[in-house]
């Protein structure tokens, strides 16, 4: 089992701009439980998924692994694992690119978790092939283009079962305001050259992540490209669902997927897109890439901190994202 003291997981994904550390592991986690309570799955995995009927599970670019150990606490699952013996054991595993955030040993062994370094852009081994119920992966939007969403989908469609689920969760890299919100979901796609062009704090912001997804081939608008993907890949949709996600003063006003109140997640909201354009920022400036609005270079620290306390107080007063959750299922034969 591969943890974060083997030297073979220093391999690094050059498309990840943030830097491996603390402050991205504790970024990761507060994404993760923010993302958990909004789209508030009333039995932690999405419908039609049942997790009675789950026996092997994958969990792909895993990161800190935090998904699975998460899913191995819930008492559904925890019943099913080591060191408790049952007529149906649930197995779970866990592979990324890089095996740095991921937990030691020690943490993941007692639950029989395994965890593996693998590259989701190469195919799995083929005695993986068709042997996973449940396969989860979710936010490579700032990691993969179009053509790499397509090797990745296929990757995965071969390791599950026939009748096995896919669960995916993305954002659109695209702020918007109350009073500019994001398209109807019909299938419209984002006017980023608006959303971009401009100089208002919410365009700085655009002009850094936006812009930063355009400039490397990411797929801006996941929510309504992964119909057409998962398709192309083999994969049929079971369950969709696109919302928009709150940050700041508009917590108090949007609610969760189900309708439950966001105001207890005010400050979660903002720290979480503090801490990722913070990180992605400073890789901007080291770069000599940090432009806010376009067009405008940004040059030295200082002038970065300031653009910050910006971004700071507008997501503060609050801003939408799309957010989307997929349930992909491989036909039977």
């Amino acid at each position: 089992m591969l943890n974060s003291n083997d030297n073979s997981s220093d391999k690094r994904n050059a498309d990840y701009m943030l830097v491996d550390g603390p402050a991205e592991i504790r970024r990761l986690s507060t994404m993760y439980y923010l993302l958990k309570y909004f789209f508030d799955n009333q039995n932690f995995l999405p419908e039609p998924i049942n997790i009675e009927e789950i026996g092997n599970v994958l969990d792909v670019g895993a990161g800190t692994g935090i998904w699975t150990l998460d899913l191995a606490d819930q008492s559904a699952a925890a019943a099913r694992l080591p060191p408790h013996d049952c007529e149906h054991p649930l197995r779970l595993s866990m592979c990324d690119i890089s095996t740095a955030k991921f937990p030691p040993a020690e943490v993941l062994a007692p639950v029989g978790i395994k965890a593996f370094q693998h590259d989701v852009l190469t195919p799995f081994p083929a005695d993986m092939h068709g042997t996973f119920d449940l396969v989860n992966m979710n936010y490579l939007v700032i990691a993969l283009t179009e053509d790499k969403w397509g090797i990745a989908l296929k990757n995965v469609h071969d390791v599950l079962k026939p009748g096995g689920y896919l669960i995916l969760r993305e954002s659109d890299p695209v702020f918007y305001s109350a009073s500019s919100p994001p398209p109807p979901d019909d299938g419209t796609p984002h006017d980023l050259p608006s959303q971009i062009n401009g100089t208002t704090v919410v365009h700085k912001m655009n002009s850094m992540l936006a812009n930063f997804a355009i400039k490397n081939g990411f797929v801006v608008g996941l929510s309504y490209r992964f119909p057409e993907f998962l398709e192309h890949a083999g994969l049929r949709i079971a369950r969709r669902k696109r919302v928009l996600m709150p940050t700041g003063d508009l917590c108090d006003s949007y609610t969760t997927a189900r309708g439950a109140s966001m105001a207890s997640l005010k400050a979660t909201s903002i720290d979480n897109i503090d801490m990722a354009l913070d990180g992605l920022s400073k890789a901007l400036l080291d770069k000599g890439m940090l432009e806010a609005p376009v067009g405008t270079k940004i040059e030295s620290e200082q002038k970065r901190l300031e653009m910050m306390k910006e971004v700071h107080e507008r997501v503060a007063e609050g801003l939408l994202v799309v957010q989307m959750e997929v349930v992909a299922q491989r036909p039977c034969p």
